[in-house]
């Protein structure tokens, strides 16, 4: 059985990807990201991920990382 933290690196990489394919979108033209839009999840993400390190959870902060 797979454990917590193989778990977690695995969505990490997983939204790794996702945003790689996002990035390759907006520089070819099918894609126009908002500002505003980036600044409130970057946000989010950074508190999700503080939250998830003062908590001691540190199987799955690769994916609140990765979307930071």
């Amino acid at each position: 059985m797979i454990n917590a933290e193989a778990i977690g690196i695995i969505a990490g990489i997983i939204s790794f990807f996702a945003y790689c394919l996002y990035i390759f979108t907006t520089i070819f033209g099918k894609t126009k990201p908002n500002r505003v839009t980036w600044w409130i999840l970057t946000l989010i993400g950074l508190l999700i991920a503080s939250s998830y390190y003062v908590s001691g959870v540190r199987a799955t902060i690769w994916v609140a990382i990765i979307m930071s």
